[in-house]
């Protein structure tokens, strides 16, 4: 066999396996004293970037077949390995020291690749709410995830409590337009009880109409806010089946004793004894005074 009927076998074999196919399957069942044109194949495949170089997670060589564009071209073995891994990691972003040991590259080499690529806008560099002086490397195309930059909760690697605590305010006001208009449209207290709740989806909708944020809220952040208000104790939520998910509504609001309760008359143990004119009286008592708040 020659080299192109080779290489043609290799890429064949290579695209049974969409998700790699392992360097030591496709030369299993190579004769020795061919083994090595066909480890120079596919090391021909690779640098034209027909082949991409992986690892499997125990760290063995894998070969899968590069489909549409040729992002690969000009790159080295090494570029491309470092690509590949960044890639896999996905939005979530994978650690330089990561990269290293994955690759098992010497560290200035990585750092030299990474600066390259990223000159190149291939990859890009953004650092964590949770771990600032950790730098993650992603695709320059991808958005990171939430848990890397806080979502809206955060700004320039600051946490924005103020803006929470607004947030906070015009949804419990979403939660009492909604209670007093259960109360005004319905006299069934079981009716009432059910007009009152919210989903976060109502709760988004009200908060967006308000334009307290200048960022998008997304459905989840707004449950965040709501749970928060679950925890002050002003919302509570049960979990409802018919809108497949927790909804919220105002907390029950403590319950005032009328102040005629709360008077001393009703604990006192000479209140039938107390009379005017009397050693016990209302005008000389220190305890009804001190309620009267005379």
């Amino acid at each position: 066999m020659d080299d192109s009927e080779i290489e043609g076998a290799l890429l064949a074999a290579c695209e049974k396996f969409p998700q790699g196919a392992a360097a030591e399957s496709l030369l299993a069942s190579v004769p020795v004293e061919m083994k090595g044109k066909y480890v120079e194949a596919l090391n021909r495949l690779t640098k034209k970037g027909k082949l991409e170089l992986l690892k499997s997670q125990k760290g063995a060589p894998m070969f899968r077949v590069v489909v549409g564009e040729n992002k690969f071209a000009g790159m080295s073995a090494e570029e491309r390995l470092v690509y590949q891994i960044i890639q896999e990691a996905g939005n979530k972003g994978i650690w330089t020291r990561d990269i290293r040991f994955r690759t098992n590259l010497d560290v200035k080499l990585v750092n030299k690749i990474l600066k390259t690529m990223e000159s190149r806008k291939m990859v890009k560099a953004v650092t964590s709410v949770v771990a600032a002086k950790k730098k993650m490397y992603m695709l320059f195309e991808l958005e990171p995830d939430q848990a890397l930059t806080g979502g809206p909760w955060y700004s320039d690697q600051d946490f924005e409590a103020d803006f929470i605590n607004a947030l906070k305010v015009v949804a419990t006001k979403c939660l009492e337009k909604k209670y007093a208009a259960a109360m005004q449209e319905h006299r069934d207290p079981s009716a009432r009880l059910q007009a009152s709740y919210v989903t976060a989806a109502d709760a988004q909708a009200y908060i967006t109409s308000t334009k307290v944020s200048n960022v998008p809220l997304a459905e989840q952040h707004v449950a965040g806010i709501l749970e928060t208000l679950v925890w002050d104790g002003v919302a509570e939520s049960v979990f409802s089946a018919a809108q497949g998910g927790r909804v919220f509504k105002l907390a029950r609001m403590p319950v005032t004793p009328p102040d005629v309760l709360c008077a001393p008359c009703g604990v006192c143990p000479v209140f039938h004894n107390c009379a005017e004119g009397s050693v016990v009286s209302p005008s000389t008592c220190i305890y009804l005074r001190q309620w009267m708040d005379l």
